[in-house]
């Protein structure tokens, strides 16, 4: 299994709309992976303890490296579009395969 990590540094001065995010952005990104994407997860950063270095982390898992490009490839630029609707942030972006 691989799992895509998309994570939104916290970064002062900068937008990030979890509303739209969550109710429009993920099911755009729902809607274009389709069964090839196995899993998702949202995760917002907490203010409670201590500042979170991330406003949001996002999970994507896939079957494998071959469906996560196959995936990306062919909606990359309908994601990548909407990305200005909810934030100014450049995410960073990992890869890896699920040990256990």
């Amino acid at each position: 299994m691989i799992k895509v990590s998309i994570l939104y540094p916290n970064i002062p001065g900068n937008k990030f709309d979890m509303d739209y995010f969550c109710n429009k952005h993920v099911v755009l990104i729902k809607r274009l992976f389709g069964d090839a994407c196995k899993g998702m997860s949202v995760e917002e950063g907490t203010q409670e303890f201590y500042p979170s270095p991330y406003l949001a982390i996002v999970s994507l898992q896939f079957e494998s490296a071959d469906s996560l490009i196959y995936s990306a490839v062919k909606c990359a630029k309908e994601i990548a579009s909407d990305i200005p609707n909810f934030t100014d942030i450049t995410p960073k972006i990992q890869a890896s395969t699920i040990i256990i």
